[in-house]
């Protein structure tokens, strides 16, 4: 113990977090693993993938993958970085609304969520869609 006391970051602890072993503890019993995993569910439909492509791409059983979207089963720090990157989401987008009483993460740096979203799915669209896709933007604007 006297190690981390001496350690150059334990102000943090002291300081700024007097009880963060406590507010651990408490956001690991307050985190909501369904909810993630609806989020995950979402994400993999979004891109037209199915359960077993997804467990394939992360290395593991269709039954596991299954049970993290359920929330039946934790997801390791690993398997989530796993995910965010196979998804190419970001992990606020994932993690909005897991923890009841904090407030969602809307934003990424200065883009929100939902232009994130719209830019990915305007990746996906031909250039004749993204054309009819431009009038409608600029119709809705000048009314």
């Amino acid at each position: 113990m006297s190690e981390i006391k001496n350690h150059p970051f334990s102000f943090v602890q002291d300081e700024l977090f007097p009880d963060y072993r406590e507010v651990s503890r408490q956001l690991q019993k307050e985190f909501n693993y369904r909810v993630l995993g609806q989020h995950m569910k979402s994400a993999r439909l979004s891109r037209h993938m199915t359960q077993a492509q997804v467990a394939e791409m992360m290395r593991l059983g269709v039954k596991y993958y299954a049970s993290l979207e359920s929330g039946a089963t934790k997801i390791s720090l690993i398997r989530f970085i796993q995910f965010i990157e196979i998804m190419q989401v970001s992990a606020d987008s994932l993690l909005m609304g897991c923890i009841k009483g904090f407030p969602a993460i809307v934003a990424r740096g200065d883009v929100s969520h939902n232009r994130q979203e719209l830019e990915h799915l305007l990746d996906q669209c031909s250039e004749e869609t993204l054309k009819t896709i431009r009038i409608i933007a600029e119709a809705l604007l000048s009314s």
